[in-house]
């Protein structure tokens, strides 16, 4: 549940998804092509998988998110 923590999540989000985006361009992703990433996450795993791709809108790249057996978490405040 760390991406959703307003502490931490932001930080991780960022890392992950900057690795990610170092991913796709190292095996021949050109930025702002308009082809669609699809990010899957498993369990824990898909709650990170939607805070990195939300990173990664800001950078151009349409993302599409596949959650199998997915955990997600919403803070609160107050």
């Amino acid at each position: 549940m760390v991406p959703a923590d307003p502490r931490y999540g932001p930080t991780l989000n960022a890392g992950l998804a900057q690795q990610i985006w170092r991913a796709l361009l190292r095996h021949g992703y050109t930025p702002g092509c308009g082809v669609l990433v699809t990010l899957i996450g498993y369990s824990g795993g898909a709650q990170m998988v939607v805070g990195a791709s939300t990173m990664l809108t800001l950078l151009g790249v349409e993302v599409s998110v596949v959650s199998i057996g997915g955990v997600f978490g919403r803070t609160t405040r107050g």
